[in-house]
């Protein structure tokens, strides 16, 4: 399995048989859970995916991710990386061998246009019309977290509320759409 430079001696953790036979399906040779508070986030590297099991979680409570579990969060991490397998994108890494990517000043357009958006985009569609399929990665994924005795300090067993709460001294909204522009909940609507 090729690991990149800015993955190499972090600790990897095997995932639930349920991700690597899904991810499979898709074109990913390898997947791999990771452990680790220097990991900065999941990646793909060529064929293989490291899926970052580890940190806060409170902005993927927000819409479109609407992640009510760090369960769901895990699992929708994983869903996005397979889509940038399945849709072969091409990524790139600099020259330390660490994720390039080229941020502005608007978080959610770099976030869910371009390659990122279709991988979210596939994400989503899963979760949407392959509900067996994402019901069986949760749960699993939720077993994994019974289980599995952390490497790292993480915070894994809160609800949404909970998670938003703790991170932001506050509620969470009742309208978690509120904080996301109109052009967004036009575009995610749509699946």
């Amino acid at each position: 399995m090729d690991i990149p430079k800015a993955m190499q001696g972090l600790n990897f953790v095997k995932p639930p048989r349920e991700f690597v036979d899904f991810a499979k399906r898709y074109g990913v040779e390898n997947v791999v859970f990771v452990d680790d508070e220097r990991c900065e986030r999941s990646l793909r590297f060529n064929n293989n995916i490291f899926i970052k099991i580890t940190g806060h979680w409170d902005v993927y409570i927000l819409f479109p991710i609407q992640a009510k579990t760090f369960s769901e969060v895990i699992t929708l991490r994983f869903l996005h990386e397979v889509g940038h397998v399945y849709h072969k994108h091409r990524g790139s890494l600099n020259d330390t061998e660490k994720l390039n990517i080229t941020y502005t000043s608007d978080p959610w357009r770099d976030t869910f246009t371009g390659d990122e958006g279709e991988a979210w985009f596939f994400a989503f569609k899963i979760r949407k019309y392959n509900r067996d399929d994402y019901k069986k990665l949760v749960i699993s994924c939720e077993k994994f977290l019974e289980v599995y005795n952390y490497n790292s300090e993480i915070y894994w067993g809160n609800i949404a509320e909970e998670e938003w709460k703790r991170i932001n001294n506050c509620p969470l909204p009742q309208d978690i759409s509120s904080y996301c522009p109109k052009w967004l909940i036009e575009k995610y609507n749509k699946i």
